[in-house]
């Protein structure tokens, strides 16, 4: 071996000393067969149609790429060669490249046209990012016959890289491209250096290979090897190749394309086609898959002898077979309020390997886990330090979760690989009563089949490891809200209770194979989350959930998670106390304030939903398009340089308008309550002009019903809380039943000083912007232009749809017959009373209410109210 090295290095010196020889060759593709006929080329048109920024194919050998401006079609005719767009869909350009071709290109050669002679165009060639010459000119015009376009360069000037042919189209009108033909001269240097060896050599295979890549040369040289395996050029640099450092796996039919790298000189480019004929078979997986090396049911004192039970705990039956069928107990303790002391339960100490979790169910409620917060504990034993992976009483405010239910907890241990440790359920007698079940210590296992335990309403992720390359993927998935998919790797939700079986089938050809599951996932009923959904002909409003008049019908709507089948709803001030409906329809027969009550029930269980002081009945309140949980979103709108939403601003936006839907009766408004988010202006007495209109015939701001303005000085705005300026009409407006309306803003001042301290003016309103596609009742009244954006001094008005938007505007809404309505505003506690906790609008106790949020408000008189958190 020695003596082959010693000569091979003889070898190279020898070459090295011999003038470089260049081979010149030449590259060609005429697009002259169909596909259907074996041709190659870019197909993607009719139903297989599929928008990509970048098609991808091979053309003789050479794996080319092909992008167009204003289309997406490529396709073949026997009269043009490829075609790239259509009459309907013409592209204004389109590039063809390629960095295949392994040599310094002497020269390109095209084949082209446009389809009309009224239609104009050109084409260029590029090298490496380098213009070649067609006639001393960089772009030569295309025809609407085939014309035969030759680039070059001079020969000391030829480049090795990316060749990019570039067809423009300039005239205004347009139609598809055709190529017909490309030819490239290339030359290539003979290398002293000798090429690297793929080791196994390129092959059919029956599964996948482990590639290796040597080769010999001479060791007074800093030498790399590089590789592609996408048909690209190894040796450029930029590109996608990689410095090998290690054996390459080829999993599926590949060709790998090799150069070696001796100082600044590269050998000559060698590549090696691997065909996988790897036998088709099909295997999944899931986001689940895990092997329990650890599993405690507590089914039986035997079974639980290596626990430490401390007082209280007990093995009773709490209807954990609704998860699993063949459980005969679980491990409960149950709440003393006499007792102020704390109980364990303590596992037997673990090694934890790496790659684990730890998994179990508990079953408890919230209402008074302040009072008795149980924790979930790991203990390292070595160093005695505890660390909780979950405190019931956060969890549950976190999630909003009442209970009780069987609930399933999961964590990583990855913190605490290769250390010892214990698990503890540490429980404060003063709480809730509590159940566990399910105790288990996993290891992520792609392989591992047993079967998942789910609840209603969960996702599984399903990951194909089918092999041999399949052409095609089928999922079976019976009982699921997707049933099939053709996705290798879904995501798929199971609502309702059942056991599913799971099949996949995946394709080559006319090869198949089939993998079953039977009874793979089993999905357990969970008691429901209740949730009110208030009556949405009512209105918003800052300081409740709803308003509505008394004496009309008004529907609230069941939004519970988890599959209930039984209702149960309180009213107050209604025609009914009571209903079972999933939906009823009541009518609030008495003015106030009021609060509404849901249990909503199933063969799990059930859970409360309880909205205090959230519905007004009758009487005056502000009104607006924003909901309670979307009060802490406002923002001012701004638009760079230009100012403004619902504001200053300099694009021509004169006025903005928020659209209410029609009151539920007749109803008066005598002012309205406008949030600023902004309030500067160079001239303190500018006045803001706020007007009532009623709709127009498109939907837009029509007649104005009344009018009323407030100086800019006058505005109102705090850093630190949403401040209300009130635009009071001379007199109460009548709003008809039934009767859409809008309140209107604007013009706002967009002036600035020419002098020091060269202020702008800069008023603004507070808003809330959503996703695409939601809830917009924002309209702008914009300047209308010419063909040249230069303002016609007319303006038409238009609804944001294109940025969904409410406006913070809060007309105050009187229904009629008033008198003995409750304030506008929220009701005044006792001069001294103190607030004492807050509340969610679902009745969780919070400990720190976010600005601009809806809360329930407790204070030391023993009174409640809704406010919004300031």
């Amino acid at each position: 071996m020695l003596m082959k090295k010693n000569l091979l290095f003889l070898f190279a010196v020898l070459l090295s000393l011999l003038p470089q020889a260049m081979k010149a060759d030449t590259w060609s593709f005429e697009w002259n067969t169909s596909k259907a006929n074996g041709g190659q080329g870019f197909y993607n048109f009719g139903a297989s149609r599929v928008e990509k920024d970048v098609y991808t194919t091979e053309l003789n050998g050479v794996q080319w790429n092909a992008s167009a401006e204003g289309t997406f079609i490529y396709a073949y005719t026997s009269k043009m060669g490829q075609y790239i767009g259509s009459a309907g869909e013409p592209p204004t350009s389109a590039k063809l490249w390629t960095d295949g071709i392994l040599g310094k290109v002497t020269a390109v050669r095209v084949t082209a046209r446009v389809q009309k002679a009224e239609y104009e165009g050109n084409v260029s060639v590029t090298v490496n990012g380098v213009n070649y010459a067609c006639d001393g000119k960089t772009t030569a015009a295309l025809e609407s016959t085939e014309k035969h376009f030759e680039f070059s360069i001079a020969a000391a000037d030829a480049k090795e890289g990316e060749v990019a042919i570039v067809l423009n189209q300039t005239s205004e009108k347009k139609g598809p491209l055709y190529v017909r033909k490309i030819e490239i001269d290339y030359e290539k240097a003979q290398s002293t250096v000798l090429p690297p060896v793929f080791t196994p050599a390129a092959g059919t295979y029956d599964e996948a290979q482990t590639v290796e890549i040597n080769s010999e040369a001479r060791t007074d040289v800093i030498r790399t090897i590089y590789y592609t395996t996408d048909g690209s050029n190894p040796k450029l640099e930029g590109g996608t190749r990689v410095a090998y450092t290690e054996p390459i796996t080829v999993a599926a039919t590949t060709t790998l394309k090799a150069v070696v790298k001796e100082g600044k000189e590269y050998s000559d480019v060698v590549e090696a086609k691997y065909v996988i004929n790897e036998p088709l078979k099909a295997d999944f997986t899931t986001d689940r898959a895990f092997t329990a090396f650890y599993d405690q049911e507590f089914d039986s004192e035997e079974g639980m002898a290596d626990w430490t039970v401390g007082e209280g705990w007990e093995l009773a039956n709490r209807n954990f077979k609704s998860v699993k069928a063949d459980d005969v107990s679980s491990v409960s303790i149950a709440y003393n309020a006499q007792n102020n002391g704390t109980s364990q339960l303590t596992s037997p100490e673990f090694t934890i390997e790496e790659g684990s979790n730890v998994e179990f169910y508990a079953y408890f409620q919230a209402p008074f886990l302040i009072y008795g917060k149980w924790t979930f504990d790991v203990i390292d034993t070595e160093s005695n330090e505890t660390t909780t992976l979950l405190n019931a009483f956060d969890w549950a405010q976190d999630n909003g979760y009442t209970g009780p239910n069987w609930n399933k907890f999961s964590y990583s241990l990855a913190a605490f690989t290769g250390k010892k440790v214990k698990f503890e359920f540490n429980y404060p007698f003063g709480g809730e009563n509590l159940a566990i079940d399910g105790f288990r210590l996993t290891k992520e296992d792609a392989s591992a089949a047993e079967t998942i335990h789910i609840f209603e309403g969960e996702k599984i992720q399903f990951v194909s490891l089918a092999k041999g390359s399949p052409d095609a993927t089928e999922w079976k998935f019976p009982g699921s809200a997707s049933e099939t998919s053709t996705d290798p790797n879904p995501t798929v939700t199971y609502n309702k209770a059942g056991t599913y079986d799971v099949s996949l089938t995946v394709r080559r050809g006319n090869e198949s194979d089939v993998m079953e599951r039977k009874g793979f996932v089993v999905v357990a009923q969970k008691a429901p989350t209740a949730l009110i959904g208030l009556p949405e002909e009512g209105y918003e409003s800052p300081w409740v959930g709803v308003f509505v008049p008394t004496d009309v019908p008004v529907t609230f709507r069941d939004l519970s998670t988890g599959n209930p089948t039984e209702w149960n709803w309180v009213f107050q001030y209604a025609d009914k106390e009571t209903s079972n409906e999933q939906n009823p329809t009541v009518t609030f027969v008495k003015k106030g304030t009021v609060s509404v009550g849901l249990t909503a029930k199933n063969a799990a269980g059930q859970s409360n939903d309880v909205l205090q002081y959230a519905i007004q009945a009758g009487g005056s309140q502000y009104v607006w398009n924003i909901s309670s949980e979307e009060n802490s979103n406002l923002k001012k709108v701004e638009l760079g340089w230009f100012g403004s939403y619902a504001g200053s601003n300099w694009l021509g936006l004169d006025r903005f308008a928020e659209k209410y839907k029609a009151p539920l009766a007749d109803a008066t408004i005598n002012e309205v309550a406008v949030y600023f988010a902004s309030v500067t202006s160079i001239d303190p007495d500018y006045e803001v002009r706020l007007t009532l209109n009623a709709v127009g015939e498109n939907g837009e701001p029509g007649e104005e019903l009344a009018s009323t303005s407030v100086k800019a000085s006058d505005l109102k705005y705090s850093d630190d809380d949403y401040l209300a300026t009130t635009f009071a009409f001379a007199e109460p407006v009548s709003m008809e039943k039934g009767k859409e309306f809008f309140v209107v803003v604007g013009p706002f001042p967009n002036g600035t000083m020419e002098e020091s301290p060269y202020t702008s003016d800069d008023i603004s309103i507070f808003c809330l912007r959503r996703n695409a596609g939601m809830k917009t009742t924002a309209w702008q009244l914009v300047e209308d232009t010419d063909e040249n954006d230069n303002g016609l001094g007319t303006y038409t008005w238009f609804a944001n749809t294109d940025d969904p938007t409410s406006i913070a505007i809060a007309p105050c809404v009187t229904y009629k017959d008033t008198a003995t309505s409750i304030g506008v505003t929220t009701p005044a506690t006792d001069a001294e009373a103190t607030v004492t906790a807050v509340y969610s609008i679902s009745g969780q106790r919070v400990n720190v209410p976010v600005r601009g949020g809806m809360y329930i408000m407790r204070y030391s008189d023993g009174t409640c109210r809704k406010v919004m958190w300031k």
